[in-house]
């Protein structure tokens, strides 16, 4: 019994120190992946992903791999990044296409990708599902309003939806 027992704490203790590792790592990628500022930086942040078990994690690492062709010096490694980080973004909403983290990570890189690039088919698809879902969606009060607010701050934003999210701003 007295074996039971500690047993039994000590899964508890493992089970929220794991738990709260997790926390802490997705509220790090959240709050901080669009601050990158190397692709030092961005390869500490994808070994992170590559350990969790996070069902964002390959959207964040594509993220990521965006964000390291932005640093990349030589053409061909920009083209790599851009690549790969594109093609798994995508690969990652298709595996759960009513995720609307997802979608607005989606949203912000194309958004801000070169138009010669031709990585802008979702924009409209991504803003609706977002706009659509944002207020019922199980995220943080505050992860909510950083989305909302930094997708006011994208290039080629419409005033008919800024102003759509400024009134759903208004309502969480």
């Amino acid at each position: 019994v007295k074996f039971i027992i500690i047993f039994m704490k000590l899964f508890l203790f493992f089970a929220l120190f794991t738990f709260s590792v997790y926390s802490i790592e997705i509220e790090e990628i959240r709050n901080n992946f669009l601050n990158v500022t190397s692709i030092k930086e961005a390869d500490n942040y994808i070994q992170l992903l590559e350990k969790s078990n996070l069902k964002e994690a390959n959207t964040y690492k594509a993220a990521l791999l965006l964000m390291k062709a932005k640093f990349a010096f030589f053409p061909f490694n920009k083209w790599s990044y851009f690549k790969n980080g594109s093609e798994l973004l995508d690969i990652s909403i298709e595996s759960d296409p009513t995720n609307i983290e997802m979608r607005y990570i989606r949203f912000l890189f194309q958004s801000e990708i070169p138009n010669f690039l031709g990585y802008h088919k979702n924009l409209q698809e991504d803003y609706n599902l977002i706009i659509n879902n944002i207020i019922k969606s199980s995220l943080p009060l505050k992860f909510k309003q950083t989305m909302l607010s930094k997708m006011l701050l994208v290039k080629g934003i419409t005033e008919s939806q800024t102003v759509k999210i400024h009134k759903i701003t208004q309502r969480i």
